[in-house]
């Protein structure tokens, strides 16, 4: 009888426990206006000292065209273009990028340096 009322116990201290897991979180109150404006303080950041452009990050230089036209367009043999490129960045034989969570690379840089993270990779690509 005692072992009886003992599982039965430790039973109801189980399924409490359970169900005290599936209780959901506190909700948090969104913040007011005033409250996010001073969260975002722009004017405490001085512009630029030279005009932001996408051009540098995306330039292709003229040994990642030859790599392309020499690796890619040559090796495609019958293969869909974006395969051959896959196949010409990603093999061991051909430019093996390497993942490199280090920086955020131009797609320049990532062609030099043969790595990048995700980010840099797909610059480059």
């Amino acid at each position: 009888m005692r072992v009886a009322a003992l599982a039965m116990a430790a039973l109801s201290l189980s399924a409490t426990l359970l169900l005290a897991g599936c209780a959901s979180a506190p909700t948090v109150a969104p913040l007011s206006a005033s409250a996010t404006a001073k969260l975002f303080r722009d004017s405490r950041f001085a512009p630029p000292a030279s005009p932001v452009s996408a051009d540098p990050v995306f330039r292709v230089t003229p040994a990642m065209q030859r790599y392309l036209q020499e690796e890619v367009m040559r090796g495609q043999h019958g293969k869909d273009l974006r395969q051959a490129l896959f196949d010409a960045l990603y093999r061991k034989d051909k430019l093996q990028l390497e993942y490199d969570s280090a920086m955020t690379r131009t797609a320049e840089q990532a062609f030099t340096a043969r790595r990048g993270n995700c980010l840099s990779l797909v610059i480059m690509t």
